[in-house]
């Protein structure tokens, strides 16, 4: 069908070329028709016009299995009579708010609105509806390779009335649209929808529910049917579902499918190949023996003690001088406190006692408290007295029917001892630790009095003096009739004594 120019005599004029590219296209459509006929068994509209906005009016102008051509000379005369709320992106909101703004839907009427009114709508907005409503637009047309989504739909004369009604239509749409699924490869994981939505038409009421496809396991029939009527069990919940007059299924964000994705099988090996991979490392490990680990040395605790590998060397010297010389310090020590007992355990002549004549006391007997001794200080460190000259001399006197025997002698066993230079005495080496410990705490309690006395003393706050109010006399209370004024004397005044007898 031919849209005519609407004029006097306008189809009277001489064809340009514009209207030789009409005839062309016309007839390369009118093929495409025909071959989906034939092969598909399908009948289908389609518009043919000079760009994609009035072709896509023009397919749905005659319906069905007709074509239309709109020449340019007759573009007005075809949007003219129709309404600007079926132009693509005007049937909603805008649409709504323009018919609201002008008082009506109809192209003809909208021509006559000039530029500065459908401003109103915004600056943007308004140039491009004047442009629209005149046949202008410069949309490209983007070809479509791939399927997006797919659609079932059935529109119900009657009505239908039931739930069960409802899940028979659900089971034939999920049953045709899980064919061409099919042919979309989504049994061999090439391309997969995500969504599926349901739409429910109820009077003038239009609800639509959605749900989202698990990408878990590959999709199948079951699973669409199950969740479209899940889809249609929640419009029925909602309320007002029946009659129904239009119900439609869809699937749409189709994507590719996941290449080249296995299980976690997929990297085990079995039967022959494991034994082969098995055999072939035991030759491996025989051919040679593995190189040993070099063990790391980064981040041991023990380099942050070590001196530098360059002055290794010279470390190693100086340590073993410093220990030399400790050791005979401290053997030249030992040695001088052998020599000084030797000498205090012999007589006045410096003749040693006979070992087999007198039987010794590995323990001096003490003869009253100032004698007695600390068993854990050695002899060296012990305080000596007036009355003990020695602190290594036995004090067991001999009987009186031994005039001639001489006094014993104590050997005491030689300890390794070190010197305190803060107390002066001699320590066994075992207490070391303990002396040391004793010394350091003596000086935090040092440290510590001595912080407590720098520390300044707090100010001490203010004292509030109360402050007195004087008392206020009343009124008509008289004179002295205050607080206290009877009991206290004023300058001038004393007390009377009544009662008081004479002695």
């Amino acid at each position: 069908m031919m849209i005519r120019t609407g004029e006097e005599g306008g189809e009277e004029k001489d064809p340009d070329w514009d209207d030789v590219c009409m005839v062309i296209a016309s007839e390369i459509v009118r093929d495409v028709r025909a071959h989906i006929r034939e092969r598909l068994g399908y009948t289908c509209s389609g518009g043919i016009a000079r760009n994609k906005m009035v072709a896509k009016l023009g397919s749905g102008y005659k319906k069905p299995n007709q074509q239309t051509v709109i020449r340019n000379r007759a573009v007005g005369h075809f949007l003219g009579d129709m309404k600007f709320t079926k132009i693509r992106m005007l049937g909603g909101k805008l649409g709504d708010e323009a018919v609201a703004m002008f008082g009506t839907d109809k192209v003809k009427e909208l021509l006559s609105q000039p530029l500065e009114q459908l401003k109103k709508l915004g600056d943007d907005t308004g140039s491009w509806l004047y442009n629209t409503i005149r046949g202008e637009d410069h949309s490209e047309v983007n070809p479509r390779t791939q399927i997006k989504s797919m659609l079932s739909a059935k529109s119900f004369r009657p009505a239908i009335n039931s739930f069960e009604q409802g899940v028979r239509w659900l089971r034939i749409f999920v049953a045709d649209i899980f064919s061409r699924c099919v042919e979309e490869g989504v049994l061999e994981n090439k391309r997969r929808p995500r969504t599926i939505n349901l739409h429910h038409r109820q009077g003038s009421q239009t609800r639509s529910r959605s749900s989202p496809i698990p990408q878990g396991k590959p999709p199948s029939e079951l699973m669409l049917f199950d969740l479209a009527k899940n889809l249609l069990a929640q419009v029925v919940v909602d309320g007002r579902a029946w009659p129904c007059a239009n119900l439609s299924l869809s699937v749409a964000g189709f994507e590719d499918g996941v290449s080249n994705n296995k299980g976690i099988g997929g990297f085990l090996v079995r039967g022959e190949a494991a034994k082969s991979m098995i055999s072939t490392g035991r030759s491996s490990m025989s051919g040679g023996e593995p190189p040993a680990k070099r063990r790391s040395t980064k981040g041991n605790i023990k380099n942050f003690f070590r001196p530098p590998s360059g002055k290794k060397r010279d470390f190693d010297a100086a340590r073993s001088v410093l220990m030399k010389t400790h050791q005979e310090s401290m053997r030249a020590e030992n040695k001088g406190d052998e020599m000084e007992e030797g000498m205090e355990s012999g007589d006045e002549f410096g003749v040693p006692p006979d070992d087999d004549s007198v039987e010794r006391s590995t323990t001096p007997t003490p003869n009253n408290d100032e004698d007695v001794y600390i068993s854990s200080t050695p002899p060296s460190a012990q305080p000596r007295t007036a009355d003990s000259p020695s602190s290594h001399r036995s004090t067991h006197q001999p009987p009186d029917d031994v005039p001639h025997s001489k006094p014993p002698a104590l050997h005491q066993k030689i300890l390794d001892t070190f010197f305190c230079d803060k107390c002066n005495i001699h320590l066994p080496t075992t207490e070391r630790a303990e002396h040391d410990d004793y010394h350091f705490a003596i000086d935090l309690s040092k440290e510590m009095r001595q912080e407590e006395r720098s520390a300044p003393a707090p100010i001490p706050a203010a004292k509030k003096t109360p402050v007195t109010q004087k008392p206020m006399r009343g009124r008509g209370r008289p004179p002295g009739g205050g607080t206290g004024s009877g009991r206290g004397t004023k300058k001038g005044q004393a007390k009377l004594v009544f009662g008081r007898q004479g002695s």
